[in-house]
């Protein structure tokens, strides 16, 4: 079996060449839904000085939590929703698009798969600038309708199960409308994460 790639390969091409019909396959496939360049790109980084396991989901917006946050907190606002409400940047599992003459879909696509992440490894993801919103349409079911995002500020969260416990990440916020780095092209943002303590083993490799 193909080893993983070493710490550096972060391009989806890279992830997708591990192994034919596994999860990381799918990776590559999570990168493509309107078919537009991205406006985009979040890395999920290993920092840390040892590998740990990544629980990765092919409904990318499962593992990858975005939350609009709330320009000024609501009274009545708490728990989970305290900071702001979770919307999908990325495709919905299987959902088939609302534009597309497919039938009505299912978005979850089961359950996680564990990838070892090592030292200075990082798994990548584009977005196209786009949320998904799931739509219950008379005579056509669930489907996803894309549209442009609210201006906002926009948090990313790496959600990891707590089996053995769970990675310490940073939660980066971005502000849409996006602006373009100096150079030009598509802003990096990068989700940067250090192993479980040590004393919840159960979370490495």
């Amino acid at each position: 079996m193909p080893a993983h790639p070493g710490p550096g390969d972060t391009t989806a091409g890279a992830i997708a060449g591990l192994r034919d019909g596994s999860i990381d396959a799918e990776l590559a496939r999570a990168n493509s839904d309107a078919g537009t360049l991205p406006a985009l790109t979040l890395r999920i980084v290993n920092i840390g000085d040892r590998p740990f396991n990544v629980y990765i989901n092919e409904d990318v917006n499962e593992m990858i939590h975005t939350r609009r946050l709330w320009p000024r907190r609501p009274v009545d606002a708490n728990g989970p929703m305290a900071d702001g409400e979770l919307v999908k940047f990325f495709v919905v599992g299987e959902m088939p698009l609302c534009s597309s003459d497919g039938g009505a879909g299912y978005g979850g696509l089961g359950q996680p798969v564990i990838r070892p992440l090592a030292p200075g490894e990082s798994l990548q993801y584009a977005w196209d600038g786009l949320q998904r919103i799931e739509t219950n349409r008379p005579h056509r079911g669930v489907c996803a309708e894309l549209v442009r995002p609210q201006p906002a500020r926009y948090r990313f969260e790496f959600d990891q199960p707590g089996y053995g416990g769970r990675p310490q990440c940073n939660r980066p916020t971005i502000d849409i409308p996006l602006l373009a780095p100096d150079g030009g092209g598509a802003p990096t943002v990068e989700i940067r994460c250090r192993p479980p303590a040590r004393d919840a083993g159960a979370g490495e490799p």
